[in-house]
């Protein structure tokens, strides 16, 4: 959640601007039909809060979807499957505790605050990691720091400030080389 002020504050000057459609139109999700033709992102959820969160005219309080695959035809087993083998969910709480497909929340407003994935966001501003395109980039990450012992247990600016130097360090670490994103560091041997 500490990437949602920041975010609805630009869909909120975007509006106050007279450029929230083509915003909304920048921002476009994808999706995957499901059975009984639910549509199910796989990406913008954050921008998606955001925008639900904003102070702007209902009308604009929309998504544009692209459908990257019609899966309606699928048993609802079968498509929890699909969902899963291809990276378009993460099944874990904001606690990180594992659930089943059909546990997942069914609107954006019922979204947890996972403050790993908040430090994640944090280190990956900060130069930590760079982005790229994977889904759940940062979920990956947030469940490496917690995992490497950062204690928190809240998103605050405070508590992520605190622990902000050593997930850092953790992040140029050899231990995170095989995250995506993971940057590089490089020696320069010296000639004496």
């Amino acid at each position: 959640m500490r990437s949602i002020p920041s975010k609805r504050k630009k869909v909120e000057k975007k509006f106050r601007k007279g450029e929230i459609e083509e915003y909304l139109l920048d921002k476009v999700a994808p999706a995957i039909i499901g059975p009984n033709g639910v549509f199910y992102i796989a990406d913008r959820h954050h921008t998606s809060y955001s925008i639900y969160k904003a102070k702007i005219d209902e009308r604009y309080k929309k998504l544009y979807l692209k459908v990257a695959h019609d899966w309606s035809h699928l048993s609802d087993q079968e498509f929890a499957q699909k969902m899963i083998d291809n990276n378009f969910t993460w099944l874990r709480d904001e606690k990180h505790i594992e659930r089943d497909f059909y546990e997942l929340p069914s609107h954006i407003s019922e979204l947890g605050d996972d403050p790993y994935r908040s430090l994640a966001w944090k280190v990956r501003e900060e130069g930590g990691f760079q982005k790229v395109d994977v889904n759940f980039l940062e979920f990956f990450w947030g469940m490496f720091f917690k995992d490497q012992g950062i204690i928190l247990t809240s998103s605050s600016k405070k508590a992520i400030k605190a622990v902000l130097p050593a997930a850092m360090e953790l992040a140029r670490s050899e231990a995170s080389a095989h995250l995506p994103g993971h940057i590089k560091t490089q020696t320069v041997e010296t000639e004496e």
